[in-house]
């Protein structure tokens, strides 16, 4: 297979990527603009009507019926965390062009972890539960950033986890986590449903549940520019595998 042609496939490729990125970035963005944004009060009116609700919330972050929970690292008391664990090695990899062995240092994640509690998204009208479970949650700030090396024998330990250090040329572990404190303004996106006195937003059915500390509007510009970005990108590089598929013919 002539190299003009195997440029032409792989910028082919490359523009199919791009030009699915643009279509999903699109469709959230024009998912966001066509959701109503409704009032806790007004979720109640309207599931006087109907089971479910699709809409749009905003308000601030408060902590659920058990009150707030703390982050695994910081001990920092929010409504939700995330925290990852990972770990740095070393291991030996071939090198083809100098054919010897060499020590390459690698990373891995070993632990992500989200805490599943509900919290609730305050209005000027109310109280609605946020069930984060399968929420993308986007914006939460960063609390704890540390690397701890890892010893021969010794176990590395800090909040709920835990690891055996020495093996398969273990380096250390960097500990990472994200928060969202109480009073922190908030941007929902998601169905709800009225569960006993509360009503509860969680995952649609093929649908993402949003949950940012940004605003709408900041979202959807993001989205439009990775989606001018994916459509643009898409373009440039389709002219340029028309333009190596037809070098063959023209040269």
């Amino acid at each position: 297979m002539q190299v003009e042609l195997i440029v032409a496939l792989g910028l082919g490729v490359v523009a199919a990527g791009l030009a699915v990125f643009g279509y999903l970035s699109r469709k959230k963005r024009w998912r966001m603009q066509d959701t109503p944004t409704l009032s806790v009060v007004e979720m109640n009116q309207a599931l006087g009507l109907r089971a479910e609700l699709h809409c749009e919330a905003v308000g601030v972050a408060q902590p659920g019926a058990g009150g707030p929970v703390r982050g695994p690292f910081s001990g920092t008391a929010c409504v939700w965390h995330r925290t990852t664990v990972t770990r740095h090695y070393e291991k030996w990899e071939y090198n083809s062009q100098t054919k010897r062995r060499e020590r390459r240092r690698r990373q891995q994640q070993v632990a992500d972890e989200r805490s599943p509690a509900p919290f609730r998204l305050q209005d000027d009208s109310g109280l609605l539960t946020l069930a984060p479970a399968e929420a993308s949650v986007d914006g939460a700030v960063k609390s704890f950033d540390r690397y701890q090396e890892a010893r021969d024998g010794h176990t590395v330990q800090l909040g709920p986890f835990s690891f055996r250090a020495g093996g398969g040329g273990t380096l250390g572990y960097t500990y990472r986590e994200w928060i969202i404190t109480p009073g922190t303004r908030l941007y929902a996106l998601g169905q709800v449903v009225r569960q006993g006195p509360e009503l509860v937003m969680a995952k649609p059915e093929g649908q993402e549940f949003v949950v940012s500390t940004r605003s709408e509007a900041e979202i959807t510009k993001g989205l439009h520019i990775r989606e001018r970005i994916g459509f643009i990108g898409a373009a440039v590089a389709a002219a340029g595998g028309a333009v190596a598929a037809l070098l063959p013919v023209f040269g």
